[in-house]
């Protein structure tokens, strides 16, 4: 199997390119944002680390989920900060992405 990246900014039209790739290569589409949206949620990994790293000042009041909006302008705002969610990214979510590329590859 092939494996194409479609990246962009958000609202950039990413899932719609890759739904048509798939349409017109017969192929599946692997949604990182749905990932990443997922193992963001309270009593994941990923969410303990992000809270660990940030502080509990990007949770949203009093409910423990991640203001991801308030987490999108810190990370964006500064290099290394970026550079510690990019990290936590590649070794909370890169793998689950990887079992899923080696699973369809099998198909």
């Amino acid at each position: 199997m092939q494996v194409i990246g479609v990246s962009g900014i958000s609202g950039s039209g990413k899932t719609t390119v890759s739904r048509e790739i798939c349409d017109f290569r017969e192929a599946e589409h692997i949604n990182v944002d749905r990932i990443v949206r997922e193992n963001q949620k309270k009593g994941k990994e990923y969410y303990k680390r992000i809270v660990e790293t940030f502080g509990k000042e990007i949770l949203l009041g009093n409910s423990e989920e991640l203001d991801r909006v308030k987490l999108a302008k810190m990370i964006f705002s500064d290099k290394e900060k970026k550079s510690k969610i990019d990290e936590l990214t590649l070794e909370c979510v890169v793998p689950e992405v990887k079992v899923l590329i080696e699973t369809f590859s099998r198909i």
